[in-house]
């Protein structure tokens, strides 16, 4: 099989955080992993110290970063208004 280097372009808090920019760039065309350790669901606690990863492949990282950015961007313009 073909073997890819991941890059992890944004940590969230939540992981439903990370599931909407999983919805966005998945809409882009960007395959995108969410990486968590929360001992299999028993402990979501650890995501406040371990954080909820979103990977991709390399070469989607820039065009992933820039969209995660502009998601941000726009919370922060909107909660500002």
């Amino acid at each position: 099989g073909e073997e890819y280097i991941m890059l992890c372009v944004a940590t969230f808090l939540y992981e439903c955080s990370a599931q909407i920019a999983q919805t966005v760039l998945g809409s882009c065309g960007i395959e995108f992993f969410i990486v968590k350790d929360d001992c299999g669901g028993m402990r979501p606690s650890l995501h406040m110290a371990t954080g909820v990863r979103s990977m991709v492949k390399e070469e989607q990282a820039e065009q992933a970063f820039e969209i995660i950015q502009e998601i941000n961007d726009r919370k922060t313009r909107d909660s500002c208004e």
